[in-house]
């Protein structure tokens, strides 16, 4: 059976097909009538930001560089101090500074990092490190704050009071940045301010020092000469880390929430709520004074606390319901010098001193001496705890 016929028909409509696309994709070959106008975008639609240099940006007595107009700032790259002057000093509020990856660096006789005497406004800085200046590293203590990816290192080269890695104002946020080897404290803020995956250490005073009503996350505080997280009334510190630290590791004021934190080998207590504060799933071990201290109208519950100096939980004020916390190790399990405090279902064991210890007047579940079950292999096994009673609390 011939095929010629059926291929040139087919050839034909696949030409026929093309030619339509290609007339329909090109459209018309003639330009426009009148002047070819420049489609080209300028250097500031291209980069609407103002790199940091002494054209831009010149200094004066006190500066290196120097900020006077509000708008979007970049390092194109590192930045060496000059004695007697900040680095970087911002005259004006809305400002946002890009350190682009690159280092801002002091030397001995230099003033802050990065400065401002703005009383009001917002301020960002982000991406780099500012290190080694004698003063603050970053000083903004009266504005608004957004820190992000900025390690603040060894700043306080002279051994003088007020040098803090970064002092920013209220309202603040500081998200994963590092405060490292600082001459005061790693960082301070005023009230109203976040601090989220952040890290402090080896600062001579606090890790962290916040204002009131703060938050406080996912940040890890070590081997300061002071506190590792301190804090005013209302702040909630939750999954945090404190190691090491020279006294307390988590202090702070009252109303104060600390959940989900570990706090360990510090050279005081190991968390200190203020008054009516909580303390909630935390690990607490190893600590040289308490363990948790608590003073008054306190919630301490479901907290792990092991092998802290004279009591794994001190009570030292009324109003405190202790609920649910194993305490092991130790010269106390748990401590009440005073009374008038609820005191259930928690558990201790292998105190040195006392396992338990408790002045008169405390509301105290029933402590039961719970001896050891028989061995157990299958799905059943009798109870060894010798009592029912939902808030006993148990030696072991």
């Amino acid at each position: 059976m011939p095929r010629r016929p059926f291929a040139h028909a087919v050839l034909a409509c696949a030409t026929i097909v093309a030619v339509t696309a290609l007339l329909t994709v090109a459209g018309p070959l003639s330009p426009p009538a009148g002047p070819v106008a420049s489609t080209y975008k300028t250097l500031t639609e291209v980069e609407p930001r103002t790199p940091i240099s002494l054209v831009n940006t010149p200094g004066d007595a006190d500066s290196l560089f120097k900020i006077t107009q509000p708008g979007s700032y970049y390092l194109t790259g590192n930045i060496t101090g000059v004695s007697g002057k900040i680095g970087i000093e911002i005259a004006t509020a809305d400002v946002t500074l890009d350190l682009s990856g690159f280092t801002v660096r002091g030397v001995p006789g230099t003033l802050s990092g990065i400065s401002t005497f703005i009383l009001t406004g917002d301020l960002a800085i982000h991406n780099g490190i500012v290190a080694d200046f004698g003063s603050r590293g970053v000083d903004a203590p009266a504005m608004r704050v957004a820190l992000r990816d900025v390690a603040v290192r060894g700043n306080g080269i002279s051994v003088t009071s007020s040098r803090t890695g970064a002092s920013v104002g209220s309202g603040s946020r500081v998200t994963d940045c590092t405060f490292v080897g600082n001459g005061f404290s790693g960082l301070s803020t005023g009230s109203n301010s976040v601090v989220d995956r952040c890290t402090a250490t080896g600062n001579a005073q606090d890790g962290f020092d916040v204002g009131s009503n703060c938050s406080i996350s996912h940040c890890a505080a070590s081997e300061n000469g002071r506190s590792g997280f301190s804090g005013a009334n209302n702040v909630a510190v939750t999954s945090c880390v404190a190691n090491d630290n020279g006294t307390r590791g988590i202090h702070m004021g009252s109303l104060g929430v600390i959940t989900a934190c570990t706090a360990y080998q510090n050279g005081a207590e190991g968390i200190r709520p203020g008054s009516a504060g909580v303390v909630e799933g935390c690990s607490v071990n190893n600590n040289v004074a308490a363990g948790i201290y608590a003073v008054s109208d306190c919630l301490i519950r479901n907290n792990t606390c092991t092998d802290n100096g004279p009591a794994n939980i001190q009570l030292v004020g009324s109003g405190n319901r202790v609920e649910g916390n194993n305490c092991v190790d130790g010269e106390r399990g748990i401590w009440a010098t005073v009374s008038d405090n609820l005191i259930i279902r928690n558990s201790c064991s292998s105190a040195t001193v006392a396992n338990w210890q408790l002045v008169a007047g405390n509301v105290v579940g029933p402590i039961v001496l719970a001896p050891g079950g028989g061995a157990v292999a299958g799905n059943t096994a009798p109870s060894s705890l010798t009592t029912t009673d939902p808030n006993a609390n148990f030696t072991y």
